[in-house]
């Protein structure tokens, strides 16, 4: 059919030929007459991006979407943006873009892809006042302009492009947060694009291989480095605290300068190695000191538990002193029980109030008074005995008194004890008391 058509054309040329007039008649190709563009590229129309956006898992709503993936798909001309004022990252790379257009309306936007088109030109960015990253690497831009309206542009990517001229580099200096800039692979010659890097405030990263610049200065990365007094990056390698030394002192007095410096830092270094080593070694010690400060404070912490817990061992049996009988105290029980008439519950009560009375007071214990024995010591001096009041109780009273009644009956009584307790002995209330003992199965 394409062969028809162009015979056709061929035939409408040959009558025009014949007829002494030469016009010249324009080629229309099989598509044109089909109503079809010859260089048919897809668009960006509002159902593409929905259609995109369901693809991406975003929200059909436009303004509710603050990303927006428009990457490899053949792209002409960037449109139909109008409703996602709300996008702040926008991937628009791999495509055929020529011009940067149709943007001033996304007033959010943080971060622009255009990187792998077809762009010549850095313009119409006006609107973008909170761009911080713009990807324009591998385009064919020339001249660096037209991004004084992007006060916070942070990194800027012009890798892969056809800059030549360090004049336009100049129009960096407008961007006083630029910290990352790459500038590789293009055609800069001149080696004024230091002096000119030198002049941005904040440039931390920068990337200038792949130029042919780099090869014409001696001693690159050291000029760089110097010139560019906060870089922490250049050309895939980090900027160490102590390559910045050198480079400094060799910036100031060659290359013996370098040398003194590198010594320097060396000494430095095994100076806080072995500071560290030291310190270590200290801390070791301060360590094995401190446990053995513990375990000394440990034990003598037990050592007083142990020696509180004697003591109070000392004290509860002190407090369990057992009951003694001088003739005094049995002489008063036998009082107290003819006056009670056998109730020990009274007897006792009077008891320890006698004790509390006649007895001598202990201090450490309210509860403990010496009573006098009827034993003397080898200097013919009165002993005291420590004893226990509350150990005085209706047991204990009836025990003594039944053992005193055993005590008089018997054949074998000391007399002295006879003597001192026979005037109170009463034997009918004696037996008054055996019988009620009996009746009562008290004994």
């Amino acid at each position: 059919m394409l062969q028809d058509d162009e015979e056709n054309e061929l035939e409408r040329q040959e009558e025009c030929r014949e007829e002494g007039v030469m016009k010249k008649v324009p080629y229309s190709s099989p598509k044109t007459k089909r109503g079809i563009e010859e260089d048919d590229f897809p668009r960006i129309t509002l159902e593409t991006i929905k259609e995109l956006c369901t693809q991406h898992q975003l929200f059909q709503t436009p303004y509710l979407n603050d990303k927006l993936f428009l990457h490899y798909k053949g792209y002409k001309k960037i449109e139909n943006l109008e409703l996602y004022t709300e996008l702040k990252a926008l991937w628009l790379e791999g495509n055929a873009i020529s011009k940067i257009e149709n943007l001033s309306h996304l007033t959010k936007l943080r971060c622009l892809y255009l990187h792998q088109n077809v762009i010549g030109k850095i313009e119409n960015l006006e609107g973008l006042k909170h761009l911080q990253t713009l990807n324009l690497s591998s385009n064919q831009i020339q001249i660096v302009e037209n991004l004084e309206n992007c006060p916070k542009l942070e990194t800027l990517n012009l890798s892969s492009n056809r800059i030549n001229s360090v004049e336009s580099l100049n129009h960096l200096t407008l961007l006083p947060k630029l910290s990352v800039l790459d500038i590789s692979n293009n055609r800069i010659e001149d080696d004024q694009v230091i002096e000119v890097l030198g002049k941005l405030p904040s440039l931390t990263v920068l990337y200038l291989k792949g130029n042919p610049v780099v090869s014409k200065i001696k001693n690159y990365r050291k000029v760089v480095i110097s010139t560019v007094k906060k870089l922490n990056y250049l050309d895939d390698k980090p900027i160490t605290e102590d390559e910045r030394r050198w480079v400094l002192a060799w910036a100031k007095g060659g290359v013996q300068a370098e040398t003194e410096e590198r010594k320097k830092i060396i000494e430095e270094k095994d100076l806080k190695h072995q500071k560290d080593i030291n310190s270590w070694l200290q801390m070791q010690q301060n360590f094995a000191e401190e446990r053995k400060n513990e375990e000394k404070l440990r034990n003598s912490k037990q050592m007083e538990d142990v020696e509180k817990l004697r003591r109070k061992i000392k004290e509860e049996e002190k407090g369990k002193t057992e009951i003694y009988w001088n003739n005094t105290l049995r002489e008063s029980l036998l009082q107290l029980t003819r006056q009670h008439i056998f109730n020990f519950d009274k007897v006792a009560l009077d008891m320890q109030k006698y004790l509390r009375e006649k007895g001598r007071p202990v201090i450490e214990n309210k509860d403990l008074v010496e009573v006098e024995s009827h034993i003397k010591s080898e200097e013919n001096k009165r002993v005291w005995i420590t004893v226990n009041i509350s150990n005085y109780s209706s047991t204990a009273c009836r025990i003594e008194y039944s053992r005193i009644n055993v005590l008089l009956q018997t054949k074998t009584e000391i007399n002295i004890v006879k003597q001192i307790l026979q005037p109170i002995y009463n034997p009918e209330l004696l037996q008054l008391w055996h019988k009620s003992v009996s009746k009562s199965n008290l004994v």
